[in-house]
Protein backbone atom coordinates (compact mmCIF):
# COMPACT_ATOMS: atom_id res chain seq x y z
CA UNK A 1 0.00 0.00 0.00
CA UNK A 2 3.35 2.01 0.62
CA UNK A 3 3.81 2.07 -2.69
CA UNK A 4 0.35 3.12 -4.25
CA UNK A 5 0.65 5.75 -2.03
CA UNK A 6 3.93 7.37 -3.45
CA UNK A 7 2.89 6.95 -6.76
CA UNK A 8 -0.52 8.84 -6.31
CA UNK A 9 1.63 11.36 -4.62
CA UNK A 10 3.58 11.34 -7.75
CA UNK A 11 0.39 11.72 -10.23
CA UNK A 12 -0.96 14.52 -7.55
CA UNK A 13 2.15 16.42 -7.94
CA UNK A 14 2.65 16.26 -11.48
CA UNK A 15 -0.78 17.33 -12.62
CA UNK A 16 -1.33 19.81 -9.74
CA UNK A 17 2.25 21.30 -9.96
CA UNK A 18 3.80 20.95 -12.96
CA UNK A 19 1.44 20.75 -15.88
CA UNK A 20 -1.37 22.82 -13.61
CA UNK A 21 -4.14 20.67 -13.84
CA UNK A 22 -5.84 20.96 -11.17
CA UNK A 23 -9.15 19.00 -12.52
CA UNK A 24 -7.23 15.52 -13.26
CA UNK A 25 -5.63 15.63 -9.97
CA UNK A 26 -8.84 17.06 -8.30
CA UNK A 27 -10.79 13.84 -9.77
CA UNK A 28 -8.13 11.19 -8.90
CA UNK A 29 -8.14 12.48 -5.38
CA UNK A 30 -11.53 12.12 -5.33
CA UNK A 31 -11.91 8.93 -7.12
CA UNK A 32 -8.94 6.46 -6.45
CA UNK A 33 -7.56 7.95 -2.95
CA UNK A 34 -10.09 9.33 -1.41
CA UNK A 35 -12.49 5.49 -1.00
CA UNK A 36 -8.56 4.52 0.38
CA UNK A 37 -8.01 7.16 3.29
CA UNK A 38 -11.51 6.47 4.09
CA UNK A 39 -11.27 2.85 4.04
CA UNK A 40 -7.79 3.58 6.19
CA UNK A 41 -9.27 5.64 8.70
CA UNK A 42 -12.47 4.00 9.39
CA UNK A 43 -10.14 1.13 10.47
CA UNK A 44 -8.27 3.35 12.89
CA UNK A 45 -11.68 4.06 14.63
CA UNK A 46 -12.79 1.44 17.69
CA UNK A 47 -15.24 -1.17 17.37
CA UNK A 48 -19.06 -0.11 18.39
CA UNK A 49 -17.66 3.55 17.04
CA UNK A 50 -20.24 3.28 14.38
CA UNK A 51 -23.31 1.24 16.29
CA UNK A 52 -25.43 4.88 16.81
CA UNK A 53 -26.68 7.61 14.50
CA UNK A 54 -24.70 10.36 14.53
CA UNK A 55 -25.03 13.55 13.80
CA UNK A 56 -21.86 16.11 12.46
CA UNK A 57 -20.72 19.01 12.83
CA UNK A 58 -17.87 20.31 10.01
CA UNK A 59 -16.72 23.23 8.17
CA UNK A 60 -16.25 23.66 4.51
CA UNK A 61 -13.00 25.04 4.30
CA UNK A 62 -10.54 26.32 1.39
CA UNK A 63 -9.86 22.38 1.00
CA UNK A 64 -13.34 21.39 0.84
CA UNK A 65 -12.65 17.46 0.58
CA UNK A 66 -12.04 17.35 4.46
CA UNK A 67 -15.79 18.03 4.98
CA UNK A 68 -16.30 15.39 2.42
CA UNK A 69 -13.76 12.94 3.87
CA UNK A 70 -15.32 13.48 7.38
CA UNK A 71 -18.84 12.51 6.13
CA UNK A 72 -17.53 9.62 4.34
CA UNK A 73 -15.53 8.61 7.75
CA UNK A 74 -17.95 8.95 9.94
CA UNK A 75 -21.23 8.36 8.17
CA UNK A 76 -23.49 10.67 10.13
CA UNK A 77 -27.25 10.47 9.96
CA UNK A 78 -26.81 14.20 9.48
CA UNK A 79 -24.24 16.83 8.52
CA UNK A 80 -24.47 20.64 10.21
CA UNK A 81 -22.28 21.86 7.03
CA UNK A 82 -20.72 25.65 8.44
CA UNK A 83 -19.40 27.82 5.47
CA UNK A 84 -18.26 31.33 5.01
CA UNK A 85 -18.40 34.23 2.88
CA UNK A 86 -15.25 33.05 1.50
CA UNK A 87 -15.74 29.54 1.16
CA UNK A 88 -19.10 29.70 -0.22
CA UNK A 89 -17.66 29.16 -3.76
CA UNK A 90 -16.84 25.23 -2.58
CA UNK A 91 -20.34 24.73 -1.45
CA UNK A 92 -22.96 23.87 -4.28
CA UNK A 93 -20.26 21.37 -5.39
CA UNK A 94 -19.71 20.17 -1.74
CA UNK A 95 -23.33 19.59 -1.77
CA UNK A 96 -23.29 17.50 -4.35
CA UNK A 97 -20.44 15.40 -3.56
CA UNK A 98 -22.31 14.71 0.13
CA UNK A 99 -25.06 13.36 -1.46
CA UNK A 100 -23.78 10.35 -2.48
CA UNK A 101 -23.28 10.15 1.33
CA UNK A 102 -25.90 11.11 3.32
CA UNK A 103 -29.53 12.26 1.98
CA UNK A 104 -29.52 16.06 0.61
CA UNK A 105 -32.32 16.87 3.04
CA UNK A 106 -30.17 15.31 5.90
CA UNK A 107 -27.76 18.12 5.13
CA UNK A 108 -27.79 21.40 6.64
CA UNK A 109 -25.72 24.17 4.96
CA UNK A 110 -25.34 27.14 7.72
CA UNK A 111 -23.42 30.34 6.88
CA UNK A 112 -21.58 31.96 9.40
CA UNK A 113 -21.87 35.24 8.69
CA UNK A 114 -19.11 36.92 10.12
CA UNK A 115 -16.04 35.07 9.19
CA UNK A 116 -13.82 37.52 11.53
CA UNK A 117 -15.54 36.60 14.11
CA UNK A 118 -15.50 32.64 14.69
CA UNK A 119 -15.99 32.70 18.62
CA UNK A 120 -20.03 33.30 17.11
CA UNK A 121 -21.33 30.35 16.09
CA UNK A 122 -25.27 30.19 14.37
CA UNK A 123 -27.15 29.40 17.25
CA UNK A 124 -29.11 26.64 15.30
CA UNK A 125 -25.87 24.94 15.80
CA UNK A 126 -25.50 25.59 18.94
CA UNK A 127 -28.69 24.90 20.26
CA UNK A 128 -29.13 21.58 18.36
CA UNK A 129 -25.83 20.69 19.96
CA UNK A 130 -27.49 21.22 23.44
CA UNK A 131 -30.67 19.12 22.99
CA UNK A 132 -28.46 16.59 21.96
CA UNK A 133 -27.10 13.36 24.00
CA UNK A 134 -22.85 13.97 23.90
CA UNK A 135 -22.51 10.92 22.32
CA UNK A 136 -24.84 11.53 19.36
CA UNK A 137 -23.23 14.44 18.08
CA UNK A 138 -19.10 14.14 16.81
CA UNK A 139 -17.51 17.79 16.40
CA UNK A 140 -14.87 17.62 13.44
CA UNK A 141 -11.55 19.65 14.35
CA UNK A 142 -9.99 18.75 11.09
CA UNK A 143 -10.62 21.90 8.34
CA UNK A 144 -11.06 25.94 9.12
CA UNK A 145 -9.15 28.02 11.08
CA UNK A 146 -7.85 27.91 14.35
CA UNK A 147 -10.48 30.27 15.27
CA UNK A 148 -12.78 28.36 14.26
CA UNK A 149 -11.75 24.88 15.64
CA UNK A 150 -11.18 26.91 18.92
CA UNK A 151 -15.28 28.05 18.35
CA UNK A 152 -16.46 24.79 17.64
CA UNK A 153 -14.59 23.64 20.77
CA UNK A 154 -16.24 26.57 22.69
CA UNK A 155 -19.54 26.02 22.01
CA UNK A 156 -20.33 22.61 21.66
CA UNK A 157 -17.92 20.11 24.05
CA UNK A 158 -19.05 18.59 26.54
CA UNK A 159 -18.52 15.82 28.63
CA UNK A 160 -18.69 12.45 26.69
CA UNK A 161 -18.53 14.34 23.13
CA UNK A 162 -16.97 13.16 20.49
CA UNK A 163 -14.33 14.99 18.19
CA UNK A 164 -12.48 13.65 15.66
CA UNK A 165 -9.12 15.51 13.97
CA UNK A 166 -7.48 13.81 10.77
CA UNK A 167 -3.78 14.71 11.23
CA UNK A 168 -1.75 14.20 8.17
CA UNK A 169 2.67 14.17 7.86
CA UNK A 170 3.85 16.44 5.29
CA UNK A 171 6.78 15.73 2.86
CA UNK A 172 9.85 17.93 3.44
CA UNK A 173 10.77 19.08 0.26
CA UNK A 174 8.07 19.72 -1.34
CA UNK A 175 5.53 20.88 1.63
CA UNK A 176 3.03 18.51 -0.13
CA UNK A 177 0.36 16.07 2.10
CA UNK A 178 1.55 12.54 1.91
CA UNK A 179 -1.12 10.15 1.28
CA UNK A 180 -1.44 7.07 3.36
CA UNK A 181 -0.39 8.91 6.16
CA UNK A 182 -3.63 10.18 8.00
CA UNK A 183 -3.97 9.46 11.09
CA UNK A 184 -7.64 9.87 13.35
CA UNK A 185 -7.25 11.23 16.09
CA UNK A 186 -10.39 11.23 18.85
CA UNK A 187 -10.97 13.26 21.44
CA UNK A 188 -13.28 12.35 23.95
CA UNK A 189 -14.71 16.13 26.10
CA UNK A 190 -14.05 15.76 29.85
CA UNK A 191 -15.81 17.92 32.67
Amino acid sequence: MAEFFRAARSFVYLHRKELRDDTTADAFYRDVLQPEIEARCRSQLPPGWFDRPRRLVTILSESPELAVLTVAIVRPASVFLLYSPKTERHLADTLSRLTDLVPSEAVRPLLIADDTRPGRLEREVIEAAAALPPDELVIDLTPGTKGMTVALWYHLAAPGRRMIYIQTQWGEARRELRFGTEEILEITAVP
